[in-house]
């Protein structure tokens, strides 16, 4: 008597992420052990994310783009900003106009924000700017009516954090004085004497001894500074002079400016420990702290290890229903984009996690109209279609260790626990959702070896859709809709061993691939 085929079926490929900590046997087969350049869906199955061209004309002397900004003015004009990595200022998109002040910065790291009618950009070791909405950046200091604080803040410290908040700019981060928050006056970006103007020396509220200042938000209506090691939460920030501390949450912080987003009624901000959510619970009244990267984060921390803390940024995309988080080495000659899907937590309070690898983002901005703009070498860019600047780039996904244990819960339980058994791989069954010929590559190991076994796939596009959904190929259709086509492919395996992995490529040359279902049909062996 044929022995049945055992299967096991995974209906949402990738549906919880991917799991770098735990990547051995008996892990949730909906756990992804490789996703890269990949998207959650809307569907909830993995998709491969999108691509990105030059919105720009190249730029002279093929920079790199590094900050991108977009400025408000008071009647609501928009205007996107730009620095280089030639040191440069920059506003427009498909023509980029030079705003570089009148003497050159030596460093292209800036924070800019939107206050009062113009934008003011600072960066550690240089002379803090502002843009008044025409014209070019020029020194603060270099403004009528300046006035600068006792210590000299503007002039000598040049601090590389600032906030617009609470109607006024508040900064931190300066040299020789790493915690210290200053604030100006109300509505006056140059005055950081006088009227309502000060500064909070934070030495005295710390727990466990010294620390730096990293970043500063406004949220809930509190300021949250961000420390390396601490949290400070402030009320009372729209008058400084009496504002309190509410609660200081010592042995977490910030250690990158740029990591930071506001993601509707919460933050998310890069820890030693990784991606962190800065959660407010009314009914507690306190402030958990949600690990949104616990299933990378290893892998995290060591890309965050070799890299430039001042070069990471980060971006919050509610259209998309992500936050990208974007570590690249410190000399900028790779890059690791990682891509938290917030559509909604796993039950340990985590989110869904992918790797993107050959985006290579040196900044983001999503700005009002929508567009999510990327820094590129040598243009501004943005996030669109299925090609990395006419180039095709490649979607990965790998489960996890399967022993076929699972597969026992469809058959007979009086059997010994399947993931004895030899099994011997018979057929694959995955189904694709694609608007153009795709070829899928296929590849599964045996019992953690280190060399694949491999088969291909390629759909086809054009193929006749009947009144019932069929096609005379060797695979099937099951529906078109939106210009997409759903194949259900199949293809033979072989090979066996105890426990075993499989993967899918494919090269995403125009046109989205989404990966919805995978059914994998094996034999059992004998009993080891």
């Amino acid at each position: 008597m044929a022995q049945d085929l055992k299967s096991v079926s995974i209906p949402q490929p990738g549906f919880f992420g991917l799991n770098t900590q735990e990547n051995g046997i008996g892990l949730d087969v909906s756990w992804a052990s490789e996703a890269y350049n990949t998207v959650i869906s809307k569907d909830s199955g993995l998709e491969s994310r999108k691509g990105w061209q030059p919105v720009s004309a190249p730029i002279a002397g093929n920079p790199k783009v590094v900050q991108i900004h977009e400025y408000l003015s008071g009647s609501g004009a928009s205007e996107i900003h730009c620095a280089t990595d030639d040191n440069k200022l920059w506003k427009g998109t498909t023509t980029l106009t030079d705003i570089s002040p009148a003497v050159a910065p030596t460093a292209p790291n800036w924070k800019i924000v939107n206050f009062n009618n113009n934008a003011y950009a600072f960066q550690a070791g240089q002379d803090p700017l502002e843009y008044t909405g025409s014209g070019v950046y020029t020194k603060i200091s270099a403004g009528g009516g300046f006035s600068d604080s006792a210590d000299q803040v503007i002039g000598l410290l040049k601090p590389n954090e600032c906030l617009s908040a609470f109607g006024r700019l508040w900064v931190a981060d300066a040299a020789g004085n790493k915690m210290k928050v200053w604030w100006s006056d109300a509505l006056l970006g140059r005055q950081w004497t006088g009227g309502s103007s000060g500064s909070l020396d934070l030495r005295s509220v710390l727990t466990q001894g010294m620390d730096t200042v990293v970043a500063l938000r406004a949220w809930n209506g509190n300021l949250i500074i961000f420390c390396t090691n601490n949290i400070l939460v402030y009320s009372g920030a729209g008058v400084p002079s009496s504002m309190v501390l509410v609660e200081n949450i010592a042995g977490l912080g910030c250690i990158a400016r740029d990591s930071i987003q506001e993601i509707g009624t919460d933050i998310v901000f890069l820890s030693h420990s990784g991606i962190r959510s800065l959660g407010r619970t009314i009914q507690e009244k306190s402030l958990p702290i949600t690990d949104i990267s616990k299933n990378v984060r290893d892998q995290l921390r060591n890309y965050v290890l070799g890299a430039d803390l001042n070069k990471i940024r980060s971006v919050y995309s509610e259209t998309n229903a992500f936050y990208l988080l974007t570590v690249p080495s410190a000399s900028y000659s790779s890059w690791f984009t990682f891509c938290v899907d917030l559509r909604r937590p796993l039950d340990d309070g985590s989110y869904r996690v992918t790797v993107w690898n050959h985006l290579d983002p040196a900044a983001f901005c999503q700005a009002r109209d929508d567009t999510l703009y990327i820094g590129s070498q040598g243009y501004l860019s943005q996030y669109i279609g299925y090609m990395d600047n006419g180039h095709p780039y490649q979607m990965t996904y790998y489960t996890t260790w399967l022993d076929f244990s699972i597969a026992q819960e469809h058959f007979s339980r009086t059997m010994p626990n399947y993931g004895s058994f030899t099994k011997i791989l018979k057929r694959m069954n995955c189904t694709v959702t694609t608007n153009a010929s795709t070829t899928v590559t296929l590849k599964w190991y045996f019992d953690f070896a280190q060399t694949a076994l491999t088969g291909q796939i390629t759909t086809d596009a054009d193929v006749t859709i009947s009144e019932y959904g069929t096609s005379d190929t060797e695979y099937g259709v099951a529906e078109f809709t939106s210009g997409s086509q759903t194949f259900n492919l199949s293809s033979p395996l072989y090979g066996s061993g105890k426990i075993m992995k499989l993967g899918l490529e494919s090269s995403i040359n125009g046109a989205k691939v989404e990966i919805q279902r995978l059914d994998i049909l094996a034999k059992l062996g004998r009993m080891e």
